[in-house]
């Protein structure tokens, strides 16, 4: 893509943006050193449910037209992953 690499979004977070945020999918549980094949398997997972659901938003210029609710949307997430991370 083509664009200004300051803006991206976890697929954990364009996950939950997609479920309006039924689906939260918590980070990597592991080590990352140690685990980066489970963190794989884990991604291609996520992949093979949500591609068709994530795909549109990338292509044809879509990522410029909803970039606004993608970036908050990661933001969303990012603070229930915090809350989950305090509660603890």
């Amino acid at each position: 893509m083509n664009v200004d690499r300051k803006y991206g979004i976890s697929i954990e977070a364009m996950i939950y943006f997609l479920t309006e945020g039924r689906e939260f999918i918590g980070n990597f549980k592991g080590n990352f050193a140690w685990g980066k094949r489970k963190q794989f398997e884990r991604l291609v997972s996520l992949l093979k449910t949500y591609l068709d659901q994530i795909v549109p938003y990338f292509i044809s210029g879509n990522f410029e037209k909803y970039k606004a609710d993608l970036m908050l949307a990661q933001k969303k997430y990012n603070d229930v992953s915090f809350e989950r991370y305090v509660a603890k």
